[in-house]
């Protein structure tokens, strides 16, 4: 090629407007393709290289239009994109060269520097979208971590505060109503509240650590006691050494236990239970089995939560149901009866009294309900149940005028209770009691047959009231659920007594 200067010092008017010409026509072309996505890239890009193929033979130097062309076929995106475009300018070079009669060694520079450029192009635009990839996938690993976090404290607090809190509120509630009937009732459930609260403020304490000190040992004496108030027959083998795991694993052992023995007392219909505590190679291993009906087991939010804790620290969880049932939990170690029946208390001055059933499936609030609610003159509550299925029968057998039921419950669901209720015919209103007022299950309720929903905590004499206001044949006054879309404002299902 000639030098530069040499071809400047000497280029005439005519061929300094060519220079000019080509320049004014490269640099948009060259700050376009900055500004294209993809695909289109190719339109500034093959622009540049017919500059290079038409003033080539006028201006040797015009074979950098080539060079920057083939600097540029990174932007088309995908590699072999990229890696066609750049064999077609060097094609095109190649071209040029035997058409205009070029030397050799025109050819070979300018090819070489066009596929210098384009590789470093396509390396560059290749280690960006990696880059790019990486940085969004770190975002996304970060967002999924978050919404795991809050999953988590959204479940510690469901199992640690949401049944204690509605408990106390329960509890207070009664002591209010026994301390003119019954001083010394009302002093038990007084004292009762402050040993709920406690504990309640203890285990907040210990959430908020994120550990469990001395979890497990309380909660197998929890287990313990809670078995023999469940008139199952207990045996605990437990190794000193793996009783003292570390604090993270010792407080998924104690959570493990707690949702195992639930699940015992809950459904297994068994005699015996063994727990067993033990070290194997490494681990710790959580042993729960009883003598009961066995199954397949379905994992509803308990046992995926345990799941859950139990995989998140590298361990497993193992449940099998061929003779009774089994409940396996190994981590690493880097880390009461039912009641049916209810006794009748005799009623004075009052002309008609409203039977009432119960179904809740956790023990104490089941009888603290039943208690505060049976101390309403023109209430009586006829029957407790501990799950769907059982108040199902109940309800058949008592012939109540009101249901009174929790939501989330074994065997049967509030909602399902309510659908055979209205597909039986039953003469028998449903009211849904629930800690946390989610739209849609409540929605479900409503389209089931209940009457309406409440909260737990309910203030003072709502639940009572209420009874008596669906019992006369109207609608629990609670506040609107969030409308379904397209709805008629005007009109809500709880406020106009929908069934």
């Amino acid at each position: 090629m000639l030098p530069l200067e040499g071809y400047l010092n000497g280029a005439s008017a005519s061929e300094w407007w060519v220079i000019w010409g080509a320049i004014g026509l490269f640099a948009p072309l060259f700050w376009w393709i900055f500004h294209l996505s993809r695909a289109r890239s190719a339109i500034p890009l093959a622009a540049m290289t017919v500059l290079g193929a038409v003033f080539t033979p006028l201006n040797p130097h015009a074979c950098l239009f080539f060079a920057y062309a083939g600097g540029t076929v990174g932007f088309l995106g995908r590699p072999s994109w990229s890696l066609a475009a750049l064999a077609i300018i060097a094609a095109a070079i190649g071209i040029e060269t035997l058409v205009f009669d070029l030397s050799v060694g025109f050819w070979a520079s300018t090819t070489l520097f066009t596929v210098i450029f384009g590789g470093y192009c396509i390396h560059w635009s290749e280690t960006n979208k990696t880059n790019e990839q990486l940085r969004r996938k770190q975002s996304e690993i970060e967002r999924l971590a978050k919404i795991a976090e809050r999953e988590r404290i959204a479940r510690d607090l469901h199992d640690l505060l949401g049944h204690t809190l509605s408990v106390s509120v329960l509890k207070a509630r009664l002591a209010a109503k026994l301390i003119r009937r019954d001083p010394d009732a009302a002093q038990q459930e007084v004292e009762e509240i402050e040993r709920i609260s406690r504990g309640a403020l203890e285990q907040v304490r210990e959430a908020v650590q994120g550990y469990r000190s001395a979890g497990f040992i309380e909660e197998l004496e929890n287990a313990r006691l809670a078995l023999d108030t469940a008139g199952i027959t207990s045996h605990f083998k437990i190794e000193d050494d793996a009783a003292k795991a570390p604090s993270q694993i010792a407080h998924t052992l104690a959570m493990a236990l707690r949702e195992a023995i639930t699940n015992v007392i809950r459904h297994a219909r068994c005699t015996r239970c063994e727990v067993e505590l033990a070290n194997a190679d490494g681990a710790v291993v959580l042993k729960v089995d009883d003598d009961g009906i066995g199954g397949t087991f379905v994992e509803g939010a308990g046992l995926s939560g345990m799941r859950e804790r139990v995989e998140s620290l590298g361990g497993s969880m193992q449940l099998e149901g061929i003779s009774g049932a089994s409940i396996r939990v190994r981590l690493p170690i880097i880390a009461g009866p039912k009641e049916h029946h209810r006794p009748l208390r005799p009623r004075r001055g009052v002309a008609h009294v409203i039977r009432v059933l119960i179904a809740e499936d956790q023990g104490m609030l089941l009888s603290t309900l039943g208690t505060l609610l049976d101390l309403e003159d023109d209430l009586e509550v006829v029957a407790l149940a501990k799950d769907g299925r059982e108040a199902l029968e109940l309800a058949r057998t008592t012939t109540p005028d009101i249901v009174l039921t929790d939501i989330e419950m074994p065997e049967l669901t509030g909602i399902e209770l309510a659908q055979h209720i209205r597909d039986e015919q039953l003469a028998i209103r449903v009211i849904m009691v629930t800690t946390f007022a989610r739209a849609g299950y409540l929605r479900r309720a409503l389209d089931a047959g209940a009457r309406g929903y409440l909260l737990k905590d309910s203030p003072g004499d709502v639940l009572p009231n209420a009874i008596r206001t669906v019992h006369a044949g109207g609608a629990p006054s609670t506040r609107p659920l969030p409308r379904r879309r397209g709805a008629n404002p005007t009109r809500s299902p709880i406020a106009n007594g929908r069934c």
